[in-house]
């Protein structure tokens, strides 16, 4: 009877949140297309939790495996979305987020789509710092560029991921005006007015610390309310030789910054690795 009542209420909250998230658009799926997009149900497409169910067709299976660190799930792939870049440069992106050997306790290895947003940034710096972890682009990403979801097993939790290639120095300079934007985004959504002020959006930035990973990180905490409901988001970007890691981190209520750190160390590797393969300049 009581896990019948958590059920109902986790499917509330998240169709709440998810009101908010439909007009950030969509995107398409590598290797999947429409299947891609459709097949995952409801619970792919706003970001449910998997106890609240991710609908049935060949896209449910890589969003409602269960919170481990194993393999990838069947189908797993599909879900990944991409940059409009191709060739081997996408693939090794592809593979990072495929190997989740390492992924912390927690997480679930069979991962979603993209991250979506579940709220309009109320300011430029915090839209441009969120849609780098997003499945929808900004006009300054680059071609070679892939996202994927891993859901947690705390309520509401997500892992959204970008994962960016850049020639030469040009990660280290994305990394710095990202950074800077992250710094400048003290509020990253403002309180609903007229018909929708009941259900208040406000989240409000403060600073988030996190032992050295990568080449750089910077990080920050982003809470308050989303559409009424208490909301907490870990923004972090890494960068390791010329790729750029893009995490945020969500969850209804506290979002563990221990999880966060564990999270960003496992990016942080998968990026070490393939420069160590050669792949970085």
């Amino acid at each position: 009877m009581g896990r019948g009542i958590r059920a109902a209420a986790v499917i509330a909250v998240w169709g709440v949140l998810a009101g908010l998230s439909g007009g950030c658009g969509m995107g398409s799926a590598i290797g999947g297309g429409a299947q891609g997009r459709t097949g995952a149900g409801a619970g792919a497409e706003t970001g449910a939790p998997p106890e609240a169910g991710a609908g049935t067709g060949p896209g449910t299976e890589a969003g409602t495996g269960s919170a481990s660190g194993g393999g990838a799930g069947t189908g797993a792939e599909a879900v990944l979305h991409s940059g409009t870049g191709a060739g081997a440069d996408r693939a090794r992106l592809r593979g990072l987020l495929l190997q989740t050997r390492d992924l912390p306790d927690g997480f679930s290895a069979r991962f979603r789509e993209g991250w979506r947003l579940p709220f309009r940034p109320a300011a430029d710096d915090c839209r441009r710092v969120l849609e780098v972890a997003g499945h929808r682009p900004s006009a300054a990403a680059p071609d070679v560029r892939v996202t994927a979801t891993y859901p947690g097993d705390r309520l509401g939790e997500l892992a959204g991921v970008g994962l960016e290639s850049h020639p030469g120095p040009g990660a280290e300079r994305r990394f710095t005006a990202l950074a800077a934007a992250l710094d400048r985004c003290r509020v990253a959504a403002a309180p609903a007015t007229g018909a929708a002020a009941d259900r208040e959006t406000l989240l409000a930035g403060s600073a988030l610390a996190l032992d050295a990973v990568g080449d750089d990180v910077r990080a920050r905490r982003l809470s308050g309310r989303v559409n009424g409901y208490p909301y907490e988001m870990h923004v972090v970007l890494i960068r390791s030789g010329r790729i750029l890691v893009s995490l945020v981190h969500t969850g209804i209520g506290e979002v563990d910054a221990g999880r966060t750190q564990r999270l960003a160390g496992f990016l942080a590797g998968r990026a070490d690795d393939l420069a160590d393969d050669g792949d970085a300049t």
